[in-house]
């Protein structure tokens, strides 16, 4: 986990850094997207927790965000996968299979149609989105709070924090006491 980027600037602010990433993002290309995926699917495979991991929480990519349509595709039929699916402020986790299609949910997202969970125990392993990371394990999402309420609830769970190479940093400069640790970060491409 060695970050391309230095440490940002302590004065500015998580809605700058937001904005500065989100403009990089759009500069990547469907070729360094799919490189990137492949190469950070190949790397949580790797480790132990995934390998020892029966149900898995991930996500459904936006646009901008690292591709886990290959991930989804590569364990559906191996792992138990979960998505979240957006209810108000929170995200519920449901079982997603290869069968039932996905519906449009709020921010445009492809989220799963059937009945959330409720022992969020079941989880072993979460892969989590982010804007930018950090060496330590922090993270910076897109400004809702979603995964901060959600993380503790699957505390548990090993969480890894996926993007590409350019969303790690040495260190966030703001650092939030709700804002939800990961246990490892792995950014690629």
């Amino acid at each position: 986990m060695k970050p391309i980027n230095t440490p940002i600037s302590k004065s500015e602010p998580k809605s700058e850094l937001r904005n500065r990433m989100r403009v990089r993002l759009r500069k990547v290309t469907a070729e360094q997207a799919t490189a990137a995926a492949k190469a950070v699917t190949q790397e949580i495979e790797l480790l132990q927790q995934f390998i020892q991991a029966r149900s898995i929480l991930l996500f459904h990519s936006l646009p901008d965000e690292i591709p886990t349509t290959l991930m989804a595709e590569r364990w559906v039929s191996f792992k138990s996968l979960y998505l979240p699916r957006v209810e108000g402020d929170r995200l519920s986790i449901v079982e997603y299979n290869l069968s039932e299609p996905l519906r449009s949910g709020a921010f445009g997202i492809q989220e799963p149609q059937g009945t959330a969970i409720s022992d969020y125990s079941v989880i072993d392993l979460a892969i989590v989105p982010g804007i930018a990371f950090d060496t330590q394990g922090n993270r910076l999402g897109r400004g809702r709070g979603y995964y901060d309420r959600l993380l503790p609830l699957i505390k548990e769970a090993y969480t890894v924090g996926i993007g590409y190479g350019f969303q790690l940093f040495e260190k966030l400069a703001t650092v939030d006491i709700w804002d939800a640790k990961l246990s490892t970060v792995i950014c690629r491409g």
